[in-house]
């Protein structure tokens, strides 16, 4: 082969290769911050552009004899290898300036550690700055132990790890205060209190003898998982039990000292037991004639009874009226010859008709009630 033609093809292939390399420094350089990028040539020297580090370099031109049919002398041509490139030899190509680490958590503490700057793969393409630990480390805040827990480099209030949802918490330990964000898995409630607080109306009013408010609280559904929600749901609440010589005033929220309607006392202004006067409602009428019959435990609740005519009937007590925690009332049934003929039920206000009798109310316990019976004239 022509020694000619394999001078030239190898110089072809070294030109090739610079241009390669070039490429490759050029895209690599690109790609670094331009504040900081800088190159090192082969001669030592710092620059900061590629181009400074290529000199215009003459090929080096040796003449070595060789044998031809002509007898005459040829030359051998040699290129030099291209100047190559890179972002960093040592250490101090990357400048001194100490930085923070990022911030962590140990002992309650949040710490950080303070880096070097450093060259990383110095003196190839893939040359670049980094930062390496020094043995130095700083506490950049302290918890408080009582009310703050450290956690991922920050003091966090205690309420963000105790597993429930408080504060201004979106969810559990999650959201608000909290630097840990919610997603899609966060539990929104555990039980009933993550919900919230009962909330209470401020008007007062009357139920039986007790002064109540109604109420609204939120209920955990499907509680301590990823579905879990809160509903709301009402419910009235007794804000005080009035005892027997207490009452309840519409608009109070606690019992008033004084008798009462409902009491089974004869106080106030009251004619009878807990009916009359101006204070209770009217007591029912009595007629000025009529028989009295005691209904009582001893005579099994019932008693015969005879009337004008000589015919038999039966008065049974069948149930004792409960109004407010106070006997107020009796159930009466009237029978004859083993059949019941008629029942109802007479109280402190209203009387009642039993077939031909008319029936009240004179006095009544939990085990025992006297009526007046009378009969058609």
């Amino acid at each position: 082969m022509d020694k000619k033609f394999v001078v030239v093809m190898a110089v072809l292939a070294l030109i090739v290769v610079a241009i390669v390399l070039a490429i490759v420094a050029l895209w690599y350089g690109s790609r670094i911050p331009e504040e900081r990028v800088k190159y090192v040539c082969l001669d030592g020297r710092v620059v900061y552009s590629i181009g400074e580090c290529v000199t215009t370099t003459e090929p080096t031109t040796t003449t070595e004899p060789e044998e031809i049919e002509s007898s005459t002398t040829t030359t051998r041509t040699t290129l030099l290898s291209p100047t190559t490139t890179y972002f960093c030899a040592s250490n101090s190509d990357c400048g001194s300036e100490i930085v923070n680490s990022t911030p962590y958590c140990k002992d309650n503490y949040v710490k950080v550690d303070l880096l070097k700057p450093a060259c990383i793969n110095p003196k190839t393409v893939a040359a670049m700055c980094g930062f390496t630990p020094t043995s130095l480390t700083e506490v950049i805040q302290v918890c408080n132990d009582l009310s703050e827990f450290c956690l991922d480099g920050k003091c966090v209030p205690r309420t963000c790890v105790n597993g429930k949802r408080d504060l201004d918490e979106e969810k559990i330990d999650c959201g608000g205060v909290c630097n840990k964000k919610c997603d899609e898995f966060s539990v929104l409630c555990n039980n009933n209190s993550d919900c919230g607080k009962m909330e209470c109306g401020k008007e007062y009013y009357c139920l039986g003898t007790n002064p109540v408010h109604d109420c609204w609280y939120k209920q955990c559904v499907n509680n301590g998982t990823s579905t879990s929600t809160c509903v709301e749901a009402n419910v009235t609440q007794i804000s005080q039990m009035c005892r027997r010589a207490q009452h309840c005033e519409q608009g109070r929220r606690i019992c008033l000292e004084g008798g009462t309607c409902s009491d089974c006392i004869l106080d106030q202004d009251e004619e009878k037991i807990d009916c009359g006067g101006e204070s209770c409602q009217a007591c029912a009428e009595v007629p000025g004639v009529y028989n009295t019959i005691t209904l009582s435990g001893e005579k099994g609740f019932r008693t015969d009874y005879v009337d004008i005519y000589g015919n038999t009937y039966v008065f049974t007590l069948t149930k004792v009226l409960i109004t407010d925690r106070c006997p107020s009332g009796a159930k009466i049934r009237l029978d004859r010859g083993g059949n019941v003929i008629a029942s109802g039920e007479i109280d402190r206000y209203s009387n009642t008709l039993l077939n031909k009798f008319t029936i009240g109310l004179l006095n009544v316990s939990t085990s025992s009630a006297s009526i007046w019976v009378s009969e058609p004239e």
